[in-house]
């Protein structure tokens, strides 16, 4: 029992940080893809997540990752019927692997943010 309550309450804290985070803008997401621990699963989901949007015809990836970071919960599911909590792992998860691999592509993906953020 008292486990499940720490797992809970770090759970909570984590997504606290997460929403705080995005709320800070572009150095707030700057902040948690250099702090985003990759992990395997992710990875393999992240594949499935990208499938999934273009199944329900949301082709253009880049703009539902910068809906994801600049929305909530409930506008990310109200525009795109998805979850925003995976939604917000997966796209971290991408930026995290894009800045390692393709940081040019990176690079401009933050400047559309930062454009987004100045609207």
């Amino acid at each position: 029992m008292i486990m499940t309550t720490f797992n809970e309450a770090a759970f909570v804290l984590e997504w606290d940080i997460i929403k705080d985070k995005l709320n800070q803008g572009l150095n707030g997401v700057e902040w948690l893809v250099l702090n985003y621990e990759s992990n395997q699963a992710t990875q393999s989901g992240l594949d499935g997540w990208i499938k999934g949007l273009g199944v329900y015809g949301h082709k253009n990836f880049d703009e539902v990752m910068l809906f994801t970071l600049t929305s909530d919960a409930d506008s990310f599911y109200e525009m795109y019927g998805f979850n925003w909590w995976m939604s917000v792992n997966y796209t971290l998860e991408y930026l995290h692997t894009l800045r390692i691999e393709d940081y040019d592509s990176y690079f401009t993906l933050l400047q559309k943010l930062d454009n987004k953020g100045r609207m």
